[in-house]
Order: C-alpha cells, then structure tokens, then sequence
C-alpha cells in the first residue's frame, strides 16, 4: 500500500470513528482533553504502526 492509499485509508478510520473513540475515552477520562488526546494518539498509532485491515468499515 502507497502513502496516498494509506492516509485515505487512515482517514476512512478517522471520519467512522472518530465519535465512537472520543465517547469512550470520555466515558473513561472524563476530560475533554484528555479524551481529544487519546483519539489523536490513537490514529497517530495507526499511522506509525502501519497497521492495515481489508475494510475500514
């Protein structure tokens, strides 16, 4: 997978679950920020780990 394929792919994941990763480091921090954070964290993983899966759905 090229860099193109793969920051599409990443924001696919993004754009599905950005809400549902924020509602539950919120339901876990409690903060905002804190949870803002974790989501961020999280999709940079993604993005350092060059994890893939078939379908982002």
């Amino acid at each position: 997978m090229n860099i193109k394929q793969r920051m599409k792919f990443i924001e696919k994941c993004y754009k599905l679950y950005e809400n549902k990763l924020y509602n539950a480091a919120y339901g876990i921090l409690r903060d905002v920020q804190l949870s803002e954070d974790a989501v961020q964290d999280t999709f940079l993983k993604l993005m350092e780990k060059e994890i893939y899966f078939e379908n982002a759905s």
